[in-house]
């Protein structure tokens, strides 16, 4: 498999299994802690790792990288971040 496939795998690892995990030990947390975590997914660890990718390949400089923390921002770049 190549690097740019272990790449794309990699990330999109990195979005999706947080999510599902938070979700199903949702039931375990509680409602309070699942929306903080829900929260702190959304807008805090999902642009970390769309800043990184976004940089690997060379799409954004790091001057322009705290763009992605304004909501709907990385939408921008969705072929980009899940195909490039």
């Amino acid at each position: 498999m190549s690097t740019k496939w272990m790449n794309r795998i990699t990330f999109w690892a990195l979005c999706i299994l947080p999510f599902v995990a938070m979700i199903l030990m949702s039931e375990m947390i509680g409602p309070f802690w699942f929306t903080l975590g829900l929260l702190g997914y959304i807008f805090l660890y999902r642009p970390f790792v769309h800043i990184n990718r976004l940089l690997q390949l060379g799409v954004i400089e790091e001057r322009d990288a705290w763009r992605l923390f304004v909501p709907f921002h990385s939408s921008k770049y969705i072929k980009q971040l899940w195909f490039g």
